[in-house]
């Protein structure tokens, strides 16, 4: 059993327990008894009355509330992840019994889960060497401004550079299990990859766009007189306005259109006479639907496959992420059953039941 016990924590709740570790369903459901007896809500002032509470408990820093297969957990430590819960997901809400016990569960999973996953680091010779420890160190005092302000930003913190070098052994060690238990296992099932592809074809290509100016004219189609009087609109538009439909004044015999996507699926006919125009181009009188139409191609954008091997190469990886999400949970799950962690403190006397 190693002898690296504290301060920890920390970083790998906030960096890695959160978002690696403990991101998924809950790993323990023995956890979900611990707390005290109850329901409902809290007297007044609840936030303020668990953050006493809190401060309460901590005052039994080094008193061991439970065991992870021997390694001790502390009093502090569950406080602190508790406070850190709290900030980050629990502000502002009213504190039920419930609620706090949730809240119990949670911090101390995150523990066990972060102390199983560095154990077994340790049992696969994952820590890292003290080289590389000391020169992601360094990049933070770097980063910090100096070793000065890197001492003193941790002082108010009440820490020191020797706790943040444990703290970074215990993130690497753990994100190196990870490396070593899951990202070697995962595989990409090239078949998969190709039906995918297939099936999901159409939603990876730039898809056509036709965009018209459509002006319709409330005119009886039939009468020569009326074709001529669209034929004069549209002569004063490209002649005169440079095909600018705004500036033709509003009359009461026709409607102006603007912005009309249109498709195969959508005004079919003004789709099938834009896609024959260039861009900026005003048509001819046409009858549509038994109306009269002048219609302007404002934008088209031609139907554009996707590159191939780059949409493989994103299937892959969504397959691949996929895949390390399931083995995380399947790793993070048997590294739990197989614990052997026993409670030893009154706050989590609920535990276990």
């Amino acid at each position: 059993m190693h002898t690296c016990h504290r301060p920890r924590k920390t970083i790998i709740t906030l960096a890695l327990s959160t978002v690696i570790l403990l991101n998924g369903p809950s790993l323990c459901p023995a956890f979900k008894g611990m707390g005290s007896q109850g329901g409902g809500e809290s007297t007044a002032e609840p936030q303020k009355q668990v953050e006493e509470a809190i401060d309460r408990h901590g005052i039994q820093s080094e008193t061991v509330i439970a065991t992870i297969n021997g390694e001790p957990v502390t009093m502090a430590e569950l406080m602190t992840n508790i406070k850190t819960l709290m900030l980050q997901k629990y502000k502002g809400l009213d504190m039920t019994d419930d609620l706090a016990r949730r809240i119990r569960y949670t911090a101390l999973e995150q523990l066990a889960m972060e102390e199983l996953a560095f154990q077994r680091a340790q049992a696969i010779g994952a820590v890292p060497p003290e080289q590389e420890v000391e020169a992601r160190l360094e990049k933070m005092i770097a980063a910090a401004g100096g070793r000065e302000n890197f001492t003193e930003a941790l002082a108010e913190k009440g820490k020191t550079i020797a706790d943040i070098r444990e703290e970074i052994t215990r993130y690497l060690a753990v994100k190196n299990a990870i490396e070593h238990d899951i990202d070697s296992k995962i595989e990409t099932d090239e078949n998969e990859v190709k039906r995918l592809y297939q099936e999901k074809k159409d939603t990876f290509a730039s898809q056509e766009k036709v965009t018209v100016t459509d002006i319709i004219f409330f005119l009886d189609p039939e009468d020569k007189k009326s074709r001529e009087k669209v034929g004069e609109v549209r002569n004063r538009l490209v002649e005169e306005l440079d095909g600018k439909v705004g500036k033709l004044e509003q009359d009461s015999f026709f409607a102006v259109q603007n912005g009309i996507n249109v498709s195969e699926n959508h005004k079919k006919e003004v789709y099938q006479l834009a896609r024959e125009m260039e861009p900026g181009t005003v048509s001819q009188p046409v009858t549509i639907d038994g109306t009269l139409h002048l219609v302007k191609l404002d934008y088209y954008q031609p139907r554009k496959e996707a590159d191939p091997e780059r949409v493989r190469s994103y299937l892959q990886q969504k397959l691949r992420k996929a895949e390390k999400e399931r083995l995380l949970t399947q790793w993070r799950q048997e590294l739990m059953d197989n614990a052997d962690i026993e409670i030893q403190h009154e706050l989590l006397k609920e535990f276990g039941k």
